[in-house]
Formats: C-alpha cells, structure tokens, sequence
C-alpha cells in the first residue's frame, strides 16, 4: 500500500476503535466530536511513532557525530601463553625476570609454559581531521530538522485522514 492510501485508512480504524458503538449515539455515550477524532488518530497511529523514533535517531546521530572533538581511550589487554622456547626466552628478557637458572641447557630447551601479559593504555586526541567533525555536525542537524518536520508532516496527513474519515462517517450516519 502506498502512505497516502494507508493514513486515511488507519485513521478511521484508530476513531472507530476508541470510540466504539455508537459513533455519534445518544445513548449517554460520549458524543465524538472532529476534535477529538483528530486526537485519538494522532495519539493511537503508528507512523506517528515511527516519526517521533525517526526524530531520536537523528539526534542520536547528532551526538556521534560531535563525538570526533572528543579524545579516545583504549585499554588493550593481550596474553600469550607458550612452551617454544625462543617465545620464553624474548619475553623473560624482555619483562627483566630472566635469572642464572635460565641459562641451564635443559631450561633454554624444555621451557616450562610461560605467559606473556601485555597491557596498553591508549589516549588517541585528532588535533585536525580536514573539517569532517564540523561538516558532520552541521549534517546532522539538517537530519534531525528534516525528521522534525516529518514527523509534523506525519502527525499533519493523520488529521487530515482523521477529519475526512470523521466527516464521511458523518455523512453516512
């Protein structure tokens, strides 16, 4: 189904279903007016809930996109575990813990298992990245503009889909 066809159709089941037998009754029963059929469209239809999602994304995006002015921390954590004993001999050296026990031939040559930690910290800070953090900025504010009004387009073809529904039913009543 296209939108178009799909907004007038939701609408009249959105009012048919709030408002319930009779539509326009004296029975003591609310009494519905275009006013509050507009309401209950808008307030009960789905699009309007997509919109309104489609609203957050875009700011969502906004925050990321200024993120690029903001540092970048890394913790890294590696471990390697081995028998091989050039693999042992590199890292007892390399972490000082090498003693005169190391050196016996059956030591350098059956290594007991020997596990090497590393352990980073990282501090990354882009001091110019071209202007991309600035343009991305500004694009995001067009996207969340751009999905504003669409959500006010949303809400705006839902009345209107409300109202006609609300008067071809009163015409039919």
């Amino acid at each position: 189904m296209k939108r178009s066809s799909v907004l007038p159709f939701f609408s009249l089941l959105a009012i048919l279903a709030a408002a319930g037998p009779p539509l326009f009754g004296s029975t003591g029963a609310e009494v519905l007016t275009p006013e509050r059929a507009v309401e209950m469209a808008v307030e009960h239809h789905p699009m309007v809930e997509a919109a309104e999602y489609g609203v957050q994304a875009a700011a969502a995006d906004g925050q990321m996109a200024g993120s690029g002015y903001w540092p970048r921390i890394d913790f890294e954590v590696d471990a390697a575990r081995s028998t091989n004993p050039v693999f042992v001999f590199a890292s007892k050296l390399g972490q000082e813990r090498f003693t005169a026990a190391d050196f016996d031939l059956e030591s350098l040559n059956n290594p007991d298992a020997f596990t090497n930690w590393a352990k980073r910290l990282n501090l990354r800070w882009s001091l110019w990245n071209g202007g991309r953090t600035g343009q991305g900025s500004r694009a995001a504010k067009f996207g969340v503009e751009a999905a504003v009004q669409d959500e006010v387009r949303t809400r705006d073809e839902i009345a209107f889909g409300a109202l006609a529904a609300f008067c071809n039913a009163a015409l039919a009543d």
